[in-house]
């Protein structure tokens, strides 16, 4: 069972020269559209001032950030030009950020209160299951050459293989294969939570890798540290979360 995956980002590319006659809006023609939507990328909305063009997208677990990117300056760029003669084209620079149906604010508390909400019976294992709570402040958003920034989180929810329920102990080696498989993966974990037989992540999402790339990465990875490769389910969630809906 595929994992569900609710994933949208949005773009800010500043322009290379001011464009006083930019357009508000200017409408993507089917052939844009058509060509995003082969690649998994679905336009949201655009617009546009003097200094830049902003972009909303949804895309599939295959399109990674970086790929993104590429495409959305590429063949921007390329349309622009043939519709606005005065088009001063995109400069090097750029910011692109995860957004979502909660913000970051929302899904660090549902993940830190996931285990005082809970039915759990056995006030000892409700005690030991808090303890394994992780949290760490936001670092700096990873930045390139060409003064880009990438501002990237996700949630990611993984399920043990047929809800197996975990004692205590195994879920103290979990969580430690969960914090050594996203470090060996890139992808910096800011919130941990363990559940009996669940696990809640919010982690900084590596621009590189694609949706289906960082959730199975982190099964792969912390199996590995668990020398468990069976562990996780197949399914599992993983949503974009960022400073607003």
């Amino acid at each position: 069972m595929p994992a569900l995956q609710k994933l949208y980002l949005a773009c800010n590319c500043p322009f290379k020269s001011s464009w006083p006659q930019a357009p508000q809006y200017c409408e993507p023609s089917a052939e844009l559209l058509s060509a995003f939507d082969t690649e998994g990328i679905t336009l949201l909305s655009s617009g546009f001032d003097s200094t830049k063009a902003q972009v909303v997208v949804e895309v599939s677990d295959a399109v990674a950030p970086r790929f993104l990117l590429q495409r959305l300056k590429g063949r921007w760029s390329r349309a622009l030009g043939i519709a606005c003669d005065d088009f001063p084209g995109f400069d090097k620079a750029y910011l692109i950020r995860t957004v979502g149906q909660n913000t970051r604010t929302i899904v660090e508390n549902y993940v830190q209160n996931q285990v005082d909400s809970s039915d759990l019976v056995d006030p000892l294992y409700r005690k030991r299951m808090k303890e394994l709570r992780f949290h760490q402040e936001e670092t700096n958003p990873q930045k390139n050459r060409h003064r880009g920034v990438y501002d990237l989180f996700a949630h990611l929810v993984l399920v043990t293989k047929g809800r197996y329920r975990m004692f205590s102990p195994e879920a103290r080696k979990v969580f430690e294969s969960l914090c050594a498989g996203t470090e060996a993966l890139g992808a910096e974990a800011l919130d941990i939570s363990m559940m009996p037989d669940h696990a809640h992540l919010l982690l900084r999402w590596p621009s590189a890798l694609s949706g289906a790339e960082l959730i199975e990465g982190v099964k792969r990875e912390s199996g590995r540290q668990l020398r468990r490769t069976a562990f996780w389910s197949g399914g599992g969630y993983l949503g974009s979360v960022g400073p607003y809906r």
